[in-house]
């Protein structure tokens, strides 16, 4: 048997704890000192040594002196239960390692955080709000969200699978195909923005096409698109001169919309500091225009007019708005609409079509390059490369096709606003 004063002494080889008789060890104790002789001097470590079937095996018990002869021998003996109860030490300690070595992999591994679909709503809205042009944007989101996905909402959104988003879209998918096609679309883009900030694990997003086109027919196969209604070019000049009767407080701003081919946002927050009255141009800033790009508009002689008598003889701030509700604030976006309505009652007709109206009349009705009338509604004209090369705005012809227009619409002559009180 050895000693602690043995194992001191020992030289390089194998040192039994018992019998060295080979024959005698296969059911001994089966503990070794093995010496090593090293380049910083000798080494030395605790090897069980144990047999299964014809094949000698070996498990290491740590290092001498780190583990005295005491404490090896109850690592044997330990090693002799687990022989004892059927299973195999070496093969035991390799699952023991590799169940370490997992753990802390794992360990290493970043923990996703818990959050609810709905916190992730509302931090993606809070993230993005700042780049969104149109101010009514964050309150579309909150509201396409809060209405149409209220079961997403107290979810886990590491938990949301595809079957989850299927559910939320299904019921209006056929009925409100271009609501339902939007809201798809923003819940993939929160699930992007939720992944990106490891609150679900990378992986494909539950509410991507790709995954929900085999549960729900193709959208432009369902959708039924409905064009803005649009008063016909013919009845323009009526229509105009019912305006310029009216005292309603949005009758100057809808005339000039219609005059300039404007969209209703880009008339209702104009300001004088837009209109350069000298060149009779009015800048629109890209943050207004919808291609979010800086758009000049000629103005005609009946456009300049209204918003001479809008001016009057005071001086005006620049940046006070042209068409002012109350408390110098602009006019309401729907008051431009009601007094349409109000108007043609028969017609479902919008402020937005009146830009179709006036396209309507320049294909029929003049000889004007489609190039020109598409750039005065500030679209973007042929490919990418025909854009890259054609950088004029066509400004002359341009002047010259909107005092056409305002000639069709007001029968040439200028119907002069007198100024509201």
């Amino acid at each position: 048997m050895l000693t602690e004063a043995r194992c001191k002494a020992a030289m390089p080889g194998k040192r039994p704890d018992g019998s060295p008789k080979r024959h005698i060890l296969r059911d001994e104790r089966g503990l070794y000192l093995q010496v090593d002789q090293g380049a910083d001097g000798v080494i030395k470590s605790w090897l069980y040594r144990y047999s299964v079937g014809c094949k000698d095996r070996t498990v290491g018990l740590g290092s001498y002196p780190e583990v005295n002869l005491a404490d090896a021998r109850r690592l044997a003996d330990a090693q002799r239960a687990i022989r004892a109860a059927g299973k195999d030490p070496l093969a035991e300690k390799r699952a023991a390692r590799a169940k370490l070595v997992a753990q802390i992999e794992a360990e290493k591994t970043p923990k996703h955080q818990t959050k609810t679909f709905g916190e992730c709503v509302t931090a993606y809205i809070e993230a993005h709000k700042a780049a969104w042009r149109n101010p009514k944007s964050e309150a579309s989101w909150k509201g396409t969200l809060q209405t149409h996905a209220r079961k997403l909402s107290p979810m886990n959104v590491a938990d949301i699978t595809t079957h989850d988003v299927f559910e939320v879209l299904n019921p209006i998918w056929l009925e409100l195909t271009p609501t339902a096609k939007n809201l798809r679309s923003r819940i993939e883009l929160v699930i992007d923005w939720a992944i990106a900030k490891k609150y679900r694990p990378d992986g494909d997003n539950p509410a991507s096409w790709r995954r929900l086109k085999f549960l729900l027919p193709a959208p432009e196969k369902v959708a039924k698109v409905e064009h803005h209604a649009a008063l016909h070019y013919s009845d323009v000049a009526a229509f105009m001169s019912e305006l310029a009767a009216s005292d309603a407080i949005a009758a100057p701003a809808l005339q000039f919309t219609v005059l300039t081919a404007a969209r209703t946002g880009e008339t209702r927050l104009a300001k004088w500091r837009e209109v350069d009255l000298a060149a009779r141009e009015w800048t629109i800033p890209e943050e207004r225009m919808k291609a979010g790009e800086e758009h000049t508009v000629p103005l005609s002689d009946a456009a300049f007019a209204i918003l001479m008598a809008i001016q009057g003889d005071q001086d005006v701030e620049p940046d006070a708005y042209i068409f002012c509700g109350s408390q110098g604030r602009p006019i309401s976006d729907t008051g431009m609409i009601r007094l349409a309505k109000k108007l043609r009652p028969n017609i479902k007709i919008t402020t937005h079509g009146f830009r179709s109206t006036f396209r309507d009349w320049c294909g029929d009705e003049t000889e004007f390059a489609r190039e020109v009338a598409e750039a005065a509604l500030a679209h973007a004209v042929g490919n990418a490369v025909e854009q890259t090369y054609r950088r004029g705005t066509a400004l002359a012809k341009r002047r010259t096709l909107m005092e056409a227009w305002a000639s069709h619409c007001i029968g040439g002559v200028v119907v002069p606003f007198q100024k509201r009180a």
